[in-house]
C-alpha cells in the first residue's frame, strides 16, 4: 500500500527532479509507514527551491507527518535534492523512533 503523501511546491522543480523526489518519497516513506504499523499518517513534503536561476539549486525540505497519536516536522537544505531528502527522512524516523521508543 502507497503511504499518502502531499506535495507542495514542486512547481521549481523540473520533470526529472520531481520523478526522483516521487520515488525517493514511495521508498522511503513506505519504510516509515511500516514502523508506525497502527498508525496511518499523512506526510507532507513540503519543496522550497532558491538560486533557481543560476546553475544550482539549493533545495529546502520540510517533511511533515501528521496522525491523531503522533505529529512529527523535520527540515533539511542542502545543494543536492537525494542527500536532502535523505538527511530530513533520517531526522523524522530518529524523532518516530524517539516518541514510540523503538
Amino acid at each position: 500500500m502507497q503511504p499518502e503523501i502531499k506535495y507542495l511546491g514542486t512547481d521549481k522543480l523540473d520533470e526529472f527532479e520531481l520523478s526522483e523526489l516521487q520515488s525517493l518519497c514511495n521508498r522511503h516513506l513506505k519504510k516509515l509507514e511500516s514502523m508506525l504499523t497502527p498508525i496511518s499518517p499523512l506526510f507532507k513534503v513540503h519543496v522550497k527551491v532558491t538560486n533557481a536561476e543560476g546553475r544550482q539549486k539549493n533545495f529546502l525540505i520540510k517533511l511533515t507527518l501528521t496522525s491523531p497519536e503522533l505529529n512529527l516536522s523535520a527540515e533539511q537544505s542542502d545543494w543536492d535534492l537525494k542527500r536532502t531528502f535523505h538527511k530530513v527522512y533520517e531526522n523524522i524516523a530518529n524523532q518516530a523512533k524517539k516518541k514510540l521508543k523503538l
